[in-house]
């Protein structure tokens, strides 16, 4: 046999030097499918568009209130139907709305949500009516951050009129002040009525305004000086033309002291289908 010649073996050389590359590129193709994603990619925050997300909370589902949360999340609050009876319902939303909890309250009957709030305590608070939808009482609970119930409160006779509460706001001493209608204590209908509560549901105010007919009060938001501002309306014979006279209220809205007593009020008048305002005190 021939000896190599120098020129044979630096082919020879090249050869198994590109053989060499082709193997460890391979080994590291292999080794590089079972490497773990990096924690950068696993720590990515998910993308905040959720359209087309539904949420299984009931049946015939009815949203009435919203409030949003110093997370960024949200609470929101209405009613659903349960085994034939409609029970009030929060639920609490991330800030990318993915639904973190359901909470229904109710119990025998049917039972409603107005409105709602988030309480400094982290819970909530949260208004509305229990009871038959013509011959309901107000309602009133103040729950934990995990739904449970610190506090709850009915108002109202339940008998001729539905009595129901309607809207609620936190107040600076962390009470809770709420308004709606009642048939107690008046002779003719209802009267629009304020409730102040505290956290453990003790009644520090209780005081009824423009009594008879169908009167409430509707909302509530506390004025800088810590009074209170209430809107309402009057809706009895509301679309009947002939019981629409000028001394027929249709809204009215008023200023309180924080001890309940009414400062004034400016009310429209249905007279002639048109309204007029006119101011009082």
């Amino acid at each position: 046999m021939a000896a190599p010649t120098k020129r044979s073996l630096l082919v020879l050389v090249l050869v198994l030097l590109a053989s060499w590359v082709v193997v460890s590129a391979v080994v590291l193709d292999s080794e590089t499918d079972n490497v773990e994603p990096s924690t950068e990619t696993e720590s990515m925050e998910p993308d905040i568009e959720t359209d087309g997300d539904t949420y299984d909370v009931g049946a015939n589902p009815e949203i009435t209130a919203v409030e949003s949360l110093p997370d960024g999340g949200y609470l929101v609050g209405g009613h659903v139907l349960t085994d034939g009876d409609r029970d009030a319902v929060v639920l609490r939303l991330a800030p990318n709305r993915s639904l973190e909890s359901v909470y229904t309250f109710g119990g025998d009957g049917d039972a409603g949500l107005s409105d709602l709030i988030q309480t400094s305590d982290g819970g909530f608070a949260f208004v509305g009516w229990r009871g038959e939808f013509d011959t309901s009482v107000g309602w009133i609970v103040n729950a934990d951050a995990n739904g449970d119930i610190i506090s709850e409160r009915e108002f109202g006779p339940s008998t001729q009129y539905a009595d129901r509460m309607n809207a609620l706001v936190a107040t600076d001493n962390d009470t809770i002040a709420a308004v709606g209608r009642t048939s107690r204590g008046v002779s003719n209908g209802t009267g629009a009525v304020l409730y102040e509560l505290n956290a453990d549901g003790d009644v520090l105010l209780e005081r009824v305004y423009r009594t008879g007919n169908n009167r409430s009060a509707k909302d509530i938001v506390q004025a800088s000086n810590g009074e209170y501002l209430i809107v309402g309306t009057d809706d009895y014979q509301a679309n009947s033309i002939p019981y629409q006279t000028d001394e027929t209220p249709a809204a009215w809205f008023a200023r309180v002291a924080t001890n309940g007593d009414l400062l004034w009020t400016t009310e429209t008048r249905r007279g002639s289908r048109r309204g007029r305002v006119e101011r009082y005190r």
